[in-house]
């Protein structure tokens, strides 16, 4: 089966829901870990990226819980593997410990941490703006407003991590997780 996210045809334009765009800006940018614990809206990233690790040479998981998820991907990156960490809302709250203690270390290769917000709720228990925790980790954040950014801004966010050898968090929000716009593919990098 095809997947869209791996279609090699740099600058023809898809239609992709957020989360799918979110995993090809990942694909773009040569992630090459991903994990995650599942929950919405965020789920279908690594759904994503599973479906096409094998293809893709990367290495994909669901975690125990999002604390494992995390320290999985910052391991990856102290191995300066570019690695993708994604999680809901709540799940940021419980990895508190370890990202705070992993903005002061750092990281060498990129760590792209992707939060989902639900506001309003739509699909999980409660609201909780992530926003607030990452500014109090001190580690950069970027918020996209469309699909097209979606992609762009993970495929960006992984070269600002390796550049300031920081995490980088990507928020994204149940509109553009869940909802579906035009995105111009670039160019997927060769995998070994």
């Amino acid at each position: 089966m095809e997947w869209m996210i791996t279609a090699d045809q740099p600058g023809k334009t898809y239609l992709l829901q957020g989360n799918e765009a979110i995993a090809r800006g990942a694909l773009e940018a040569g992630v090459r870990f991903t994990a995650a614990y599942p929950g919405s809206p965020g789920s279908e990233i690594l759904t994503m990226l599973g479906h096409v690790a094998k293809q893709m040479g990367i290495y994909a998981e669901w975690s125990t819980n999002e604390v494992c998820s995390f320290q999985a991907c910052l391991g990856a990156s102290f191995a300066k593997t570019r690695a993708l960490c994604v999680m809901k809302q709540n799940g940021l709250l419980i990895t508190g410990d370890a990202l705070f203690a992993a903005s002061l270390s750092g990281c060498r290769g990129g760590f792209v941490l992707v939060v989902t917000d639900d506001p309003s709720a739509h699909s999980s228990t409660n609201e909780f703006d992530s926003r607030h925790q990452i500014k109090a980790a001190s580690i950069p954040l970027l918020e996209p407003s469309n699909f097209q950014e979606a992609k762009d801004m993970v495929k960006y966010a992984f070269e600002l991590s390796e550049e300031l050898q920081q995490i980088v968090a990507v928020r994204g929000v149940t509109r553009i997780c869940h909802g579906r716009g035009n995105v111009v593919l670039g160019e997927l990098p060769a995998h070994k």
